[in-house]
């Protein structure tokens, strides 16, 4: 229930967390009925890393870097793969050990330290240019990443 409570929440809020957010909430909802609900346990097949073929999982990791600006769809992504995405969801978390959204967001908050340390923008700007909806889900994301705002991260670092 607690997934389908974040599911529900989440289209409330207008997909705040994104569309690959929504998309993962979504295949964990249906691996969840399938396990616990069909006759057959959906079987996996183990190729690669966790499932996901090094060329594959390379592949996808391009992709997320080249279109981190962008919403990155979770169907985008398992395209990247050549895979479903309700089996590239479950390779990939099993490769990386992150589900899909997770690491683009991570990904999105290294580009955006990145940026505040390499580029003068408001933090607004380096929000937008790293993929987030806006300073605020930065703000949110960085201080999970950090301990610590993106303002509070560039006055640190002017100072030394």
């Amino acid at each position: 229930t607690s997934v389908v409570q974040a599911l529900r929440d989440d289209v409330q809020d207008g997909h705040s967390g994104g569309r690959s957010y929504g998309e993962t909430l979504l295949g964990t909802l249906m691996m969840h009925v399938l396990r616990n609900h069909s006759v057959r346990p959906p079987r996996f097949g183990t190729r690669g890393i966790g499932g996901l073929g090094v060329a594959a999982l390379r592949q996808v990791i391009e992709f997320v870097h080249a279109h981190l600006g962008e919403d990155v769809s979770l169907a985008a992504l398992a395209g990247a793969a050549g895979l479903s995405p309700f089996h590239f969801s479950r390779a990939f978390k099993r490769a990386t050990g992150l589900a899909p959204h997770q690491f683009v967001v991570k990904c999105r908050v290294e580009r955006a330290r990145e940026l505040l340390l390499h580029v003068h923008l408001s933090v607004a700007d380096v929000a937008a240019r790293a993929g987030f909806a806006d300073q605020s889900h930065l703000s949110a994301h960085f201080k999970r990443a950090f301990g610590t705002t993106p303002a509070a991260f560039v006055r640190q670092m002017r100072r030394r």
